[in-house]
């Protein structure tokens, strides 16, 4: 069973000010442009959350992905809580909680970024 109501609201959040606020969030011009550089259009997908009902799936936005490997950046508003998450392409399962963040930035530094962290950096 796929839940479908999400539908053009989804499309909606996901339009361009979604993305542009959290890359406005990027103060380091570096990172910025390396994630403006993998942001794919809005994919999406449904994929199983582990503490969801049996054989349920939920909407997964992707919205970037990594161009040397099987990792994506996506938005979801089911799962683990924070929005945006780190999950493989190909695969139909939302990952661990560890993997999903409240910001864009956060996943993107832990999933993709490989240049220095911000001074103080602290997931938030």
């Amino acid at each position: 069973m796929c839940l479908t109501s999400f539908g053009q609201m989804a499309i909606a959040m996901l339009n361009d000010p979604l993305v542009a606020s959290e890359l406005d969030y990027i103060a380091d011009r570096e990172r910025r442009e390396a994630l403006q550089a993998i942001l794919i259009e809005p994919t999406l997908e449904h994929r199983t959350w582990e503490y969801g009902e049996e054989d349920m799936q939920y909407p997964c936005w992707l919205i970037a992905r990594d161009p040397n490997g099987d990792v994506a950046l996506a938005f979801s508003n089911y799962g683990h809580g924070d929005p945006w998450g780190r999950v493989l392409i190909g695969d139909q399962w939302f990952g661990m909680d560890s993997d999903w963040f409240s910001s864009l930035d956060d996943v993107f530094i832990f999933a993709l970024w490989r240049g220095p962290l911000p001074p103080g950096y602290e997931v938030s």
